[in-house]
């Protein structure tokens, strides 16, 4: 029981850490990234 409740708390835990950490850092970097490239496919498909 205390396995099974240890592996839950730690995959909640990072899951929530990860999930908060990569929200904010995955928004600046990588958004700025994907972002050109989705809006290069964007204007693609529209001029297409």
């Amino acid at each position: 029981m205390t396995g099974a409740t240890s592996s839950v708390s730690t995959r909640t835990s990072a899951h929530g850490k990860t999930r908060h950490v990569l929200e904010p850092k995955s928004e600046k970097p990588r958004a700025s990234k994907p972002d050109t490239s989705s809006a290069q496919q964007e204007s693609s498909s529209a001029f297409s």
